[in-house]
C-alpha cells in the first residue's frame, strides 16, 4: 500500500454524513443566514407592498343561504332561526364557491363602484377578502382585513350589498339573506408572508451552502474509512475525544484518566506490537501533519502502555522547536537533554530519565538547530541494545522537514491524525512526503475521535468498567472487598 499515493477527498465523494457534520459544525452560520433571510423578506415585503406588517383591521358580516327542493321551489322546512339540514349541508358545500365569487372581478368591480374609490383594484381587494361557513349552520361569514379601520367596515358592507344578488344570479340557490352588516372592526396582526417565506428559503439554502462549502473546499478526516480509502493507510487505533482541560495532557498514568481512554490506548499498543513484530520495527517516530493533533500525547501513552506490559521502552523528545514530553511527564529541567548527548557533554545512558520500572525518557531543550543525523543514529544504535522499543516524538512533518531527516535511522513511522482538524490535502501531501523519502509508515492513529460507535462508547461497557473502579476510603482493599461482596463477586 505504501507505493500508492495518498489523495484528497473531492466533493464528488462527500457523503450525507459529511454534509450533516459540516452543517452541524457551522450551524451558527446557517442560523445567521436564515435570520438575515427573514429580515430581508420583511424589508422587501414592506418596500414592495407598503403594508404595515403588524396592524390591520378585521371586519365581518354574515348571511344565510337556503337551498331549492327537487321541484325548484324554496325549502319551507327551515327558517333563519332554525335552518333545515339540507340548508346547512348546502352552505357547507357552497362556501368555497362563494369565496371565489366574492373575489371575482365581476363582484369586486361592483364593490369599487359602490365605494366610489378609483384607487382600488380588484386584484388588491381580493387579497384581503375571505369567506367561511359557521360550523353546523347555514350562515356564511364574509370578512375583510384592511390597514384602515373605517375602510375595513365600508368594504365588507359594500360587498354584502352586491354579493347576495350576484349569488342568486350566478348560482342555482334558493335565497340569500343578509343577517348582519359590519358595524365595528378589530385590530389584528397580519403578515403578508410570500416574500418572507421566499427569502427565508433563500437564507436556509445559503446557510446550508455556507456550511457545506468548507467541507467541499477543505475536506477533513472523520473516520477510519477515510484513512483507508483516500490516504492509503491502515488505521491501527481510534483514540476517543475526552474533554480534558489539564495542561498535563490525557495520560494513562494519571488517576483521573477515564477507563475508556486507557482501554483505547491499550488496544493501540496491542495492535502496534503486532504490526511492529510483523515489520521487524523496533525504532519508530511519531508525527502528524500540523501541530495540536496530539502526537506527543500519543507518543507518551504508547510508551507508558508498552512499559506497563513489561517492555523496555525509551521515549525521546525530538521536537526541539516545541518540546513537550518533559513538561507533560513533569521531568526536571535540570536533567540532561538530547542536545547534551549530541554535543558530547554526556553519554546517552546518562541522559536517560527513569519513569517507572521499564520506561526511560530523554527530554529536549528548545533549539532551532536540526539534529546531527550521524550522531543521532549512533545514539540510537547504542540504545537499541538494551531496549525493546524506541519511540521518537518528532515535529509535524507537514510544517517542517525535521522528521524526514530521521527516516534513515528508524524502522517505521506512526502517523497521527486528529479527527475533523487538518485539511485532508495537507495530510495527503505530508504522507506522500514521508513515503517519497523511503520511510515505512506502519499505520495511522485517529485521535480525538468524537461520536464513535466503537465499544468504548457503549453504555454496557461503561457499566461494566464502573463496577471495577477503585473505591475511595482509608482502607481501599477492605472497601473494595465489601463492594464486591455486595455485588455477589
Amino acid at each position: 500500500m505504501d507505493n500508492i499515493k495518498a489523495q484528497n477527498k473531492d466533493y464528488e465523494h462527500l457523503t450525507i454524513n459529511d454534509i450533516l457534520r459540516c452543517i452541524l459544525k457551522y450551524k451558527h452560520i446557517v442560523i445567521i443566514c436564515v435570520v438575515l433571510g427573514i429580515a430581508a423578506g420583511i424589508a422587501v415585503q414592506n418596500f414592495l407592498t407598503g403594508d404595515d406588517p403588524k396592524l390591520f383591521y378585521y371586519s365581518k358580516a354574515t348571511m344565510i343561504i337556503t337551498s331549492k327542493n327537487a321541484e325548484g321551489t324554496y325549502q319551507a322546512s327551515g327558517s333563519m332561526d332554525n335552518p333545515s339540514a339540507s340548508d346547512v349541508a348546502f352552505a357547507q358545500n357552497l362556501v368555497l364557491t362563494v369565496s371565489q365569487l366574492a373575489k371575482s372581478n365581476y363582484v369586486l368591480n361592483l364593490v369599487i363602484g359602490r365605494l366610489g374609490d378609483d384607487s382600488l383594484t380588484p386584484d388588491k381587494l381580493s387579497e384581503y377578502i375571505d369567506c367561511k361557513v359557521i360550523e353546523k349552520t347555514a350562515f356564511i361569514e364574509v370578512r375583510a382585513t384592511w390597514p384602515d379601520e373605517e375602510d375595513s367596515i365600508r368594504i365588507v358592507n359594500a360587498l354584502m350589498d352586491v354579493l347576495p344578488d350576484a349569488m342568486t344570479e350566478k348560482l342555482d340557490i334558493g335565497s340569500v339573506t343578509v343577517v348582519d352588516y359590519a358595524s365595528k372592526s378589530e385590530p389584528v396582526k397580519k403578515f403578508n408572508v410570500q416574500y418572507i417565506l421566499l427569502f427565508a428559503a433563500v437564507g436556509i439554502a445559503a446557510g446550508i451552502f455556507a456550511g457545506v462549502l468548507p467541507g467541499i473546499l477543505n475536506p477533513k478526516v472523520y473516520t477510519s474509512k477515510d484513512i483507508n480509502t483516500y490516504l492509503r493507510l491502515n488505521a491501527i487505533a481510534e483514540i476517543p475525544y475526552i474533554n480534558n482541560k489539564s495542561d498535563a495532557g490525557m495520560l494513562v498514568s494519571r488517576a483521573d484518566t477515564p477507563p475508556v481512554y486507557r482501554e483505547a490506548c491499550a488496544a493501540m499498543a496491542s495492535v502496534f506490537q503486532y504490526t511492529a513484530a510483523r515489520k521487524g520495527a523496533k525504532v519508530i517516530y511519531i508525527t502528524s501533519a500540523v501541530s495540536d493533533e496530539g502526537k506527543t500525547n500519543i507518543s507518551i501513552n504508547l510508551a507508558l502502555t508498552l512499559s506497563a506490559k513489561g517492555k523496555k521502552v525509551v521515549l525521546i523528545d525530538c521536537d526541539s522547536r516545541r518540546p513537550a514530553v518533559g513538561e507533560q511527564l513533569g521531568l526536571d529541567v535540570i536533567m540532561s537533554s538530547l542536545q547534551d548527548v549530541l554535543s558530547g557533554k554526556v553519554e546517552a545512558e546518562d541522559a536517560l530519565i527513569a519513569y517507572g520500572d521499564n520506561l526511560r525518557v530523554i527530554r529536549s531543550d528548545i533549539s532551532e538547530t536540526p539534529v546531527d543525523i550521524k550522531l543521532f543514529g549512533g545514539m540510537l544504535e547504542q540504545l537499541r541494545q538494551h531496549s525493546d522499543y524506541i519511540i521518537l516524538d518528532t515535529p509535524p512533518v507537514g510544517l517542517v522537514s525535521d522528521a524526514l531527516l530521521l527516516n534513515g535511522c528508524v524502522d517505521g513511522v506512526l502517523y497521527v491524525i486528529k479527527n475533523d482538524y487538518a485539511d485532508m490535502q495537507l495530510i495527503a501531501d505530508s504522507i506522500n512526503s514521508i513515503r517519497d523519502s523511503g520511510a515505512d509508515i506502519l499505520g495511522c492513529i485517529l485521535n480525538a475521535k468524537k461520536s464513535s460507535g466503537k465499544y468504548y462508547n457503549n453504555r454496557y461497557y461503561k457499566k461494566y468498567y464502573k463496577s471495577y473502579l477503585p473505591v475511595k476510603g482509608k482502607d481501599k482493599d477492605k472497601d473494595r472487598k465489601q463492594a464486591y461482596a455486595a455485588k455477589g463477586q
